[in-house]
């Protein structure tokens, strides 16, 4: 399980990373479509060296540091184990909650590989 703990603490911080914005697109282009280097939507053409990066929003960045805080609290419950809380109800409870949380994440690479070194 500390493989899932330290694998969703990357995702989170991907989560709360601010978001890389191409600056090339005009800005009434709201959904840019890119083909061949140019957006289809604005007609602007790409330069990758030109962009620029949005904050996440205050919502988002609690919604980050809620499951941070849940996901510490579960992985402390595992670490402590069975000798400590003398309850599989609660290591079980702990390593469920872990991987729902995980399962947030289930489109990113290594959810497979990681999931499968808990089995």
């Amino acid at each position: 399980m500390a493989d899932v703990a330290q694998w969703l603490r990357v995702q989170l911080d991907a989560g709360a990373a601010p978001i890389p914005m191409p600056a090339w697109h005009k800005g009434y282009c709201m959904e840019p479509y890119v083909e061949d280097g140019r957006c289809l939507t604005c007609g602007a053409d790409e330069d990758p060296d030109d962009v620029t990066y949005q904050e996440r929003s205050p919502q988002a960045l609690r919604e980050v540091d809620a499951k941070r805080r849940v996901l510490e609290r579960m992985a402390g419950v595992l670490e402590r184990g069975w000798d400590y809380y003398e309850s599989d109800t609660v290591i079980d409870l702990a390593r469920e909650t872990l991987l729902d949380l995980a399962s947030a994440y289930s489109e990113r690479p290594g959810y497979a590989e990681v999931l499968a070194s808990v089995e």
